[in-house]
């Protein structure tokens, strides 16, 4: 757990639980929000009633409790109802907490290659 953040010589010093130090570029946060959807509010897009991301792709990993299991998905799966307009990412998963961004890395060119 991060337990304090800092500016070090032009980088970012992050401390974490039990005093260890790392040095970064750039802090990241992945987790703990939901999906906007506002955006694209006059699309007609297929999206999960319990998960707030695509619905094809919470049908597809809706059985999988696991985070580091990487499930098998198809571009289908990340379809939105929209021609050519997908969710990946962690806006694919919506609220799901099992997602990982090399998963994401993983859709991102999955989708890009079959374009």
């Amino acid at each position: 757990m991060i337990e304090n953040i800092a500016r070090n010589n032009g980088h970012i010093e992050v401390t974490l639980t039990g005093n260890r130090r790392v040095e970064v570029d750039a802090v990241v946060a992945l987790t703990g929000y939901r999906p906007a959807n506002d955006y694209a509010g006059e699309l007609a897009l297929e999206i999960s009633s319990v998960s707030e991301g695509g619905a094809g792709l919470y049908r597809a990993i809706a059985n999988i409790t696991d985070c580091l299991c990487t499930p098998q998905v198809s571009k289908d799966d990340f379809a939105t109802g929209e021609p050519n307009y997908f969710f990946v990412g962690a806006r694919a998963y919506g609220r799901s907490r099992t997602f990982l961004l090399q998963t994401g890395m993983q859709q991102l060119e999955m989708i890009l290659d079959s374009l």
